[in-house]
């Protein structure tokens, strides 16, 4: 939280505590490599926290965000 990444991580981190749906929705994708539904995927592709071409095969962005939402959701 302190290092070069904080303040973007944090602000990512404040848009998950304030939509619910899309919290539960990275803690889903980040332990099944995939979202429960279009919507999801669509609201979490669009933030920046996961790439993929379908809602059945998501990673995270990159290997920060899954380290750290991982150890946070």
């Amino acid at each position: 939280d302190d290092g070069p990444f904080g303040d973007h991580l944090q602000r990512h981190m404040i848009f998950l505590n304030q939509n619910p749906t899309a919290r539960l929705a990275l803690k889903t994708a980040l332990r099944t490599s995939a979202c429960e539904t279009d919507s999801d995927f669509h609201v979490l592709r669009s933030a920046g926290l996961i790439k993929g071409h379908n809602r059945q095969a998501v990673i995270p962005r990159c290997g920060l965000y899954e380290a750290y939402f991982k150890n946070r959701l």
